[in-house]
């Protein structure tokens, strides 16, 4: 089945759909893990462009790119998507 958000969740280093969290951190209370850059189509694009360009594509850096790893199939902004 394709990856309709385009992250690569097995991962689990960056595993939220709207933010850029760790998953180390999303146990914590907000008041302790502070806030989250939010993800937006844009860097969607730019973190897949790194993935291929730097990464080479190769999965065992998909962390270093944020987790993603395919283009969105739907052009849905994040914060329409629930």
């Amino acid at each position: 089945m394709p990856n309709v958000v385009a992250l690569y969740f097995t991962l689990r280093t960056y595993p939220c759909l709207w933010c850029l969290i760790l998953g180390t951190a999303m146990h914590l209370p907000k008041h302790q893990r502070g806030e989250a850059q939010k993800r937006t189509l844009d860097g969607l694009r730019e973190h897949l462009r790194e993935f291929k360009d730097k990464g080479r594509g190769d999965l065992k850096k998909a962390k270093s790119f944020f987790n993603v790893i395919y283009e969105p199939l739907l052009e849905i902004p994040i914060d329409q998507v629930s």
